[in-house]
């Protein structure tokens, strides 16, 4: 965390050092700091024995959607002969410091059929494929096997359709020694905070996080299987946390087995 005034002499930088009881904890020494996020998706070793392998890492706050996303090009650490773990990896958070989901891998240059196409396939398989060169300092560009690193987003271009997400970035491809422009598609849930289910005589009430540009419904039945009713209120948020309290009043009361399901307004 740098001042805005000094942020070019980086005078009164604070390290993020943690978290006690939910608050931020923030330190002038570097050698305080920890990790908000782990490249670690085959779960191997934690931090700090962990292998570092995270690259080029981009972090992104759209407005419309009150989440901080993060791209990095990783997973080397588990690398195979086929490379499955390497590649863009994808993570978000509510605060830059709070806990980042797992990071899951959204491109990987073998799984997704990019060798041959964009990213140049080296193997003696492949030995021609129209893809090689140019290539950095004097490195032989058929030899040269591609890559894909430098997953760099472009905020402005990130979208949000119904459900959907879209984030656009830059990715380097090494060989050729190229940038080309990528796009991922995720399917938003609601993730309702178990911490904030709240169950008394006469209330009943939880909160979930979601996208600011998207309202829901919360149904009620008496049975999981039909007779579901919508409550009349469709629920939205200015900062990605929505609430939702029954108080029997238009539920008909608490005195039976009641369950509750959410979803997206139409």
């Amino acid at each position: 965390m740098i001042p805005t005034a000094n942020f070019v002499t980086g005078t009164g930088t604070l390290f993020f050092a943690g978290l006690t009881n939910g608050q931020t904890v923030w330190s002038s020494a570097e050698s305080n700091c920890v990790p908000v996020m782990q490249d670690n998706p085959t779960n191997g070793l934690a931090w700090p024995n962990d292998a570092d392998t995270a690259g080029n890492v981009s972090v992104t706050c759209p407005p419309a959607l009150g989440l901080w996303l993060m791209t990095y090009d990783g997973g080397r650490s588990a690398e195979t002969k086929k490379n499955k773990t390497t590649g863009v990896y994808f993570s978000y958070a509510q605060q830059p410091w709070e806990p980042w989901s797992t990071p899951q891998l959204i491109f990987n240059k073998s799984r997704d059929n990019a060798l041959s196409v964009f990213i140049h396939d080296a193997s003696t398989n492949v030995p021609n494929d129209g893809l090689d060169g140019p290539v950095i300092g004097t490195n032989d560009p058929t030899n040269t096997p591609g890559g894909d690193f430098a997953p760099i987003m472009i905020e402005r271009f990130t979208r949000i359709t119904n459900s959907t997400l879209f984030i656009y970035y830059t990715l380097s491809t090494w060989n050729p020694y190229t940038v080309v422009k990528m796009r991922s598609a995720f399917t938003i849930t609601p993730v309702i905070d178990p911490g904030s289910l709240v169950k008394l005589k006469k209330k009943f009430s939880f909160a979930w996080s979601a996208p600011t540009n998207i309202s829901y419904q919360v149904d009620y039945s008496t049975n999981l299987l039909n007779d579901w009713t919508t409550f009349t209120n469709n629920i939205s948020s200015t900062n990605g946390t929505f609430n939702f309290t029954d108080t029997g009043t238009n539920s008909g009361g608490f005195g039976s087995a009641k369950f509750y399901r959410l979803r997206m307004a139409h």
